[in-house]
Parts: C-alpha cells; structure tokens; sequence
C-alpha cells in the first residue's frame, strides 16, 4: 500500500503556462492482463552506480545522487535500515524503489521518505514495485530542503538482496488544461499533431474512479485535456504514443463523470506502445478528449496524430419552383434556395406555397368587426 502525506506547514506556489503544442492522424481486449508494475531499466546505460548504506538513522545517512543505482545490498537482520539523503526543491518530482538483483530474488522491502525533522513521513510504500518490491512513484516534493529515504524489511522476518535507485524530475510549470475547464480546443474539419508533455500536469481523472473502467484499467496518471465541438457523424481518428510511459486516452462526455459518460477509449498497450481510437458522434455536441496515463500519477512526454471527418450532412431545399431536393446547406444557399435543415425529408406538398385568398383590407375590417 502506498501513502503520500500532507505537511501543512509547507505551501508551495505553482504558476501555470500553456505547454502543449499544436502542428497541422476499442477498449482494451477481453481477457488481457498486462504486467503494470513499474520498474526502470537498471540495465541501460546512464545509471550512475553507488555504494548501498548501511546507517542506523539520519546521522550519517549516504548522500543520494540522482540517477543512480546502489550496490546489492542484503537485509540480513531484523534491525537492518538503509538511510540516505539528498536536497531538493518544491515541485521536483521524485521517484524511489528498489528492484531484484536476479530476477528470482523477490525480497519484499518496504521505503520511507522522511522530511528534515528526521520524523515526519512524507510518503511510504510496501509492494507498488514489481513483486513485493516497494516504490515510491513520482511524489512531487512539498518544500525546499533535505529529505531522507530509509529502506527496510518489511517485516523483522524478511531477508533477502535487494538494490535501489533514486530519480527526480527537477520543478516546472504545470499545464494549464490539465483540467476540462482549460481545454485546448481542437478544430473540425482538420488534421494536426499535437505533443505535450504530462510531467507537467497534475492527477485529475481517472476511468477507474468510480468505475468499473471501461478498459479494465486504472488511469491515474497525470492528464490533459481537449475540447472537441462536433456535429452527428463527424468521425475522430487518433493514434498516441509516450515513449516512457503507458498511454491511457479515452474521450467523455462529461467531465464530472468520466466513467459514465466515456464514449471511446484506448489502454491495451504498454509504456511506449500506440494507443488508437477510432470514434462517429451519435449525436452534436461537445466532448472531451483526455491524455492520460495507467501508473500512479505517472505520464511524460507525448504525440499524437489527430484527425476530425466531418460529415456530410444533407436535408430538404426548397427551390425557386417550389420542387424539394436533397441538398447540402451549402449547396442549397448556393442556389438562392431555402434550407428546412440536417436530415429534413422531401415529401408531397414539402415545398408548395400556402394557399392565399385575394381580398381587400376594408373586407377584412367588415369580417371581423
């Protein structure tokens, strides 16, 4: 179970920015699990190796340098804590785990990230790694300071190798259409690709809240929003990528109840994997697209194709010689013609003029008085 704790005492101030840019493109199987569990690749190249900690608290915890991995490292006693520490600054976002060293090894570690005081916890966690591994998964650091990470058994009876990494994302600005109520509109008629970045969004929607989500998946990483105006038969065609990450997109309704109103989505890959919906409006209206991702409060960078069909919509127009005829609108007004409106049928006497009565105006006085 993961935790991440509330320090009242600390405010942090976070200015917004439009960051996402703008160039002028299904559900997930029945049956399907996919293998969520996030861990870095500690193979690849970058990771910067250090040695593992063996202190008892937060006098003489190891200093951390970021993007790196320790040394294996073995909890052999009920007592054993490994402590570490490092200086950062509000907003940065930090990540913190520890994996297997082979991959049968499956010790179950339990993380603490503690504030300044040496007591206060910021956040903990158990088994969000893979197996009983625990990971403390991009908590945004709520003040400018030190912090001290301690690992451990998770009981007094685990033993077992372990090694762990520390990442972090230094603070940016956050976006602004993160929420439904900044929505980037997007045009009908068009074909654009669009990338952003969610490391700079915030957790605002989830499928699986309240559920039952309709890809059978969570998505409660960061998100962003757009906005799409369409009429009946205007068709979406999109494909999403984040290269880091597992892509979650699905388009709504109603941005209060994203469960309920989901009219398309897409989850049935993994990090880095397209994502694709291919989507007809039932009905006009507007809705709105959302960029998201499955991990806790996970999502990077992302592109995505985007394409809005609109549809060809045609209705009765009425002609000079009082003939009805199946037209566009366009076409219709073209012609100096009257248009009755989408989808208006053509039938016996729809276009015939109303039967008159020539008379005068005094008839008329002498009618009705």
């Amino acid at each position: 179970m993961s935790r991440q704790y509330d320090l009242p005492s600390r405010l942090v101030i976070v200015t917004t920015l439009v960051l996402t840019s703008l160039a002028g493109p299904s559900g997930a199987a029945p049956g399907v699990s996919e293998p969520k569990a996030w861990q870095p690749d500690l193979g690849s190249p970058g990771w910067i190796p250090m040695q593992a900690s063996y202190a008892g608290g937060c006098v003489g915890a190891l200093p951390v340098v970021f993007d790196s991995v320790t040394d294996p490292a073995t909890i052999s006693a009920a007592a054993y804590q490994a402590w570490y520490t490092f200086e950062a600054t509000a907003g940065d976002v930090l990540t913190f785990g520890t994996a297997p060293v082979r991959p049968e090894e499956d010790t179950d570690t339990f993380l603490t990230l503690i504030a300044d005081d040496c007591g206060t916890i910021v956040a903990e966690n158990d088994d969000d790694g893979p197996g009983r591994h625990a990971l403390i998964y991009r908590v945004a650091a709520p003040y400018t300071g030190r912090y001290y990470v301690r690992v451990r058994g998770f009981s007094s009876t685990d033993r077992g190798r372990y090694r762990a990494y520390f990442m972090r994302t230094k603070s940016r600005t956050v976006l602004f259409n993160d929420v439904c109520e900044g929505a980037v509109a997007l045009p009908r008629c068009e074909e654009q690709r669009i990338t952003g970045d969610l490391a700079k969004a915030e957790n605002q929607y989830d499928l699986a809240l309240p559920g039952p989500s309709p890809t059978g998946f969570p998505s409660d990483g960061r998100d962003a929003a757009y906005q799409l105006d369409v009429r009946r038969g205007d068709r979406l065609i999109l494909d999403c990528t984040m290269p880091k990450d597992d892509t979650s997109v699905y388009l709504v309704s109603d941005c209060g109840n994203v469960t309920g109103s989901c009219q398309a989505w897409s989850d049935t890959g993994l990090n880095g994997d397209k994502e694709v919906i291919d989507w007809t409006a039932p009905a006009s209206g507007r809705y709105f697209l959302i960029v998201d991702s499955y991990g806790k409060n996970a999502g990077g960078a992302f592109a995505m194709n985007l394409r809005i069909e609109c549809a060809v919509r045609t209705g009765g127009c009425c002609t000079s010689g009082q003939t009805c005829v199946l037209l566009t609108e366009q076409e219709c007004v073209s012609m100096g013609s009257s248009y009755l409106g989408d989808d208006a049928s053509c039938g016996v006497g729809t276009c015939a003029p109303l039967p008159t009565l020539s008379t005068s105006w005094g008839a008329l006085k002498h009618q009705y008085r």
